[in-house]
């Protein structure tokens, strides 16, 4: 049975998963990264142009698998930003409102960001204390609204915080407002230096963290499966979107809560079919 529904989301989604042909093969404009200055410059352009789909020309492959969910996951950052254009075009009162919630956080000395909001829900602590309950709810669900309403707001101060500190010879930290992206492990940058390589600087991804690494895509059919949820969720955009301009949808609350129902099934189905494939190659 499990091998039936890990083959039926595989099959499910080869029809258009990685026939996605990258943007920035069919145009023009170049972005350098050949130095950790022109690597941070490279991604604050890519945000700033609405480029997004092109940031992981940016993050280091290792095979070409991971290159191909690399290009899914392009597609999903090109449309969260068309999401969040639709979001602010048609609910504005509702995206100020947001805003000035987001300012009245920053304030309190609360999270602003989608992962620290969610880090500050799942943590108890000082932070958490006093609140009423369904606190925890209520803080992923303004997370939520604020990835929809601007899910490059952050990234747009990239030039101005963002930067790396070189550690060695081709190896290098990124640091967010002098500060390391990620504590304590760290999220590193390093230089193409193997076999000849470019000499470019690239982003790594934190996939050899202690709690990440178990559990990372290894191979081919795994990263495949890592590809279908990123088709997965950018389909469940899509359909937000959709509703969004079709009027279906009419508010900012209405459609964080469809997101969650359209995403939840899909992306549970492909849940299992990883973590079976995982367990049939041994880990």
């Amino acid at each position: 049975m499990w091998k039936a529904l890990a083959a039926g989301i595989v099959v499910a989604v080869v029809a258009g998963l990685f026939v996605i042909v990258p943007r920035w093969q069919e145009r023009p404009r170049q972005y350098s990264h050949g130095t950790p200055e022109e690597l941070v410059e490279a991604f604050a352009t890519m945000v700033e142009e609405g480029d997004v789909d092109r940031i992981p020309e940016l993050i280091w492959a290792e095979d070409e698998a991971m290159r191909q969910t690399l290009a899914q996951l392009g597609a999903l950052l090109a449309e969260m930003r068309l999401l969040g254009l639709s979001v602010n075009d048609a609910f504005p009162g509702e995206v100020d409102r947001l805003r000035r919630e987001a300012e009245e956080a920053a304030a309190r000395g609360e999270a602003t960001s989608l992962l620290g909001r969610l880090g500050q829900s799942a943590m108890p602590g000082r932070g958490n204390r006093g609140r009423r309950p369904g606190g925890q709810g209520d803080s992923i669900n303004l997370a939520i609204r604020a990835l929809l309403a601007s899910p490059y707001e952050t990234l747009d101060e990239a030039r101005d915080r963002l930067t790396v500190l070189e550690i060695n010879e081709g190896l290098g930290g990124l640091m967010w407002d002098g500060q390391m992206v990620l504590p304590p492990f760290g999220m590193s940058a390093k230089q193409d230096l193997l076999d000849g390589g470019s000499g470019d600087w690239y982003i790594v991804l934190p996939l050899d963290l202690p709690f990440v690494s178990r559990y990372r895509p290894r191979t081919e059919q795994q990263w495949f499966i890592a590809g279908a949820l990123m088709q997965a969720w950018r389909n469940a955009a899509v359909d937000i979107r959709e509703g969004i301009e079709s009027g279906s949808i009419g508010s900012l609350s209405e459609a964080t809560s469809e997101l969650g129902a359209t995403v939840g099934v899909p992306t549970a189905m492909i849940a299992v079919a990883y973590s079976k494939q995982f367990e049939d190659s041994g880990g």
